[in-house]
């Protein structure tokens, strides 16, 4: 081999490995933006739930003699 040919295997072989980095790079990004959008996903669901156990709460304590779990269908 002369010294031409091994300079284009070392370049070839330094192209692969910068690709692979890359590739490797925008997957993580690609995750993190996923799990981003998940959680904000999430938070929007617990916040929601948040909001409605308050209001749960509240007509509760203003309607006390109300049944939660009257369905006019009870059979004691």
């Amino acid at each position: 081999m002369n010294w031409l040919a091994i300079l284009k295997l070392v370049l070839q072989v330094a192209a692969r490995l910068t690709e692979i980095a890359r590739d490797k790079r925008l997957m993580d990004a690609g995750e993190a933006k996923a799990l981003s959008a998940s959680l904000t996903e999430q938070q929007g669901r617990i916040a929601r739930a948040h909001k409605i156990r308050r209001e749960v709460a509240k007509s509760q304590k203003e309607f006390p003699d109300r049944i939660r779990d009257d369905d006019g269908h009870r059979r004691d």
